[in-house]
C-alpha cells in the first residue's frame, strides 16, 4: 500500500460501531471492551482495564481508553455485545496509540481528560486465526472475516433469535 499524507495505512475498510451494516438493526451503543495486557518478565502482573470499540475492520479494532499503550504490546480483549452478556473473545497486539483530549459536551475544559485511540491488529478472535478467514463476499460485495462475524453477524443471529421469541 502506498502511503501518502492523508491518506490511512490500512488494507481493509473500516466499520464503524454506530453504522448500520445490512442487516436490520441499530448498533447505536457504545461496545465496552474488558483489556489485559500481560506485563511479562518486567511486571509479572496484569494489567486489566476498561476500553470501548471505536471502529472494527476485517483484522483490527481501535479502541479508546485513558492508558497509552506500546506498540508491540499483545493485549487479551473481551467485547462486550450490545444488548446482551455475550463476549467475544480477540487477542492482538498494537500497533499505535494516539492521545486525544476529551471534553464532555457543554462541560468546561477543566474537565477535560486525557484519552488514546488505540490501533490493534487482531490474531485471533474466539481462539479462530484472523487472517486465514479474511474473504471477499461476493454477495454483499466487502471484504469480510470471522472479526466482523462475530460482532456483526453474531449480533445479528441474537436479535433474530429475540424477534422469534416475541
Amino acid at each position: 500500500m502506498i502511503k501518502s499524507r492523508g491518506m490511512e495505512n490500512r488494507r481493509y475498510k473500516r466499520h464503524h460501531t454506530l453504522d448500520r451494516p445490512e442487516y436490520n438493526f441499530s448498533y447505536d451503543v457504545e461496545t465496552p471492551v474488558e483489556c489485559e495486557i500481560d506485563g511479562g518478565q518486567k511486571t509479572p502482573a496484569h494489567l486489566k482495564f476498561p476500553a470501548c470499540s471505536k471502529n472494527l475492520s476485517v483484522e483490527g479494532i481501535c479502541l479508546v481508553s485513558d492508558k497509552k499503550l506500546k506498540k508491540g504490546t499483545p493485549v487479551h480483549l473481551s467485547l462486550f455485545l450490545p444488548e446482551t452478556n455475550e463476549t467475544v473473545a480477540m487477542e492482538g497486539e498494537v500497533k499505535w496509540s494516539a492521545e486525544r483530549i476529551e471534553t464532555p459536551e457543554g462541560d468546561l475544559k477543566e474537565n477535560s481528560k486525557k484519552m488514546f485511540d488505540t490501533g490493534i491488529k487482531l490474531k485471533e478472535v474466539n481462539g479462530d486465526p484472523v487472517p486465514q478467514t479474511i474473504h471477499y463476499d461476493k454477495l454483499f460485495k466487502l471484504q469480510w472475516s470471522n472479526v466482523l462475524e462475530s460482532v456483526f453477524g453474531r449480533y445479528r443471529l441474537i436479535m433474530d433469535e429475540r424477534r422469534k421469541e416475541s
